[in-house]
């Protein structure tokens, strides 16, 4: 006979081994769960450090723009609001160069 058979005929072993069974799923649970809070605090700080970053950024291309050119359009904060974070370090190194924001945001006119 099998492991299998005899821990199934004996009561004492197929209680030991389900309860065993059961410690273990619990623990595997526990340890999965810890693991997947640890992944997600470092994956959600990753995130919100890139998007601190580009708020900031944004709001030094504001400043700049602004500054050189008044209170900005509703189009251009438009531009600037949708711009990807790696776009908003470009844009703000041109910003203090350029001759106009359409020159910079690609004029008022949406581009397909």
């Amino acid at each position: 006979m099998g492991l299998a058979t005899e821990i199934a005929k004996n009561e004492f072993l197929r209680d030991y081994f389900q309860q065993a069974e059961a410690r273990g799923r619990e623990e595997g649970l526990a340890e999965g769960r810890s693991k997947g809070l640890a992944e997600g605090r470092s994956k959600g700080l990753v995130e919100g450090r890139t998007e601190g970053a580009a708020s900031a950024t944004r709001a030094s291309l504001r400043t700049v723009l602004e500054t050189r050119f008044g209170r900005l359009p509703a189009w251009a904060a438009a531009r600037i609001a949708e711009a990807s974070p790696t776009n908003l370090d470009g844009l703000l190194r041109k910003a203090v160069n350029v001759d106009s924001l359409e020159a910079l945001l690609g004029g008022k006119a949406r581009r397909s």
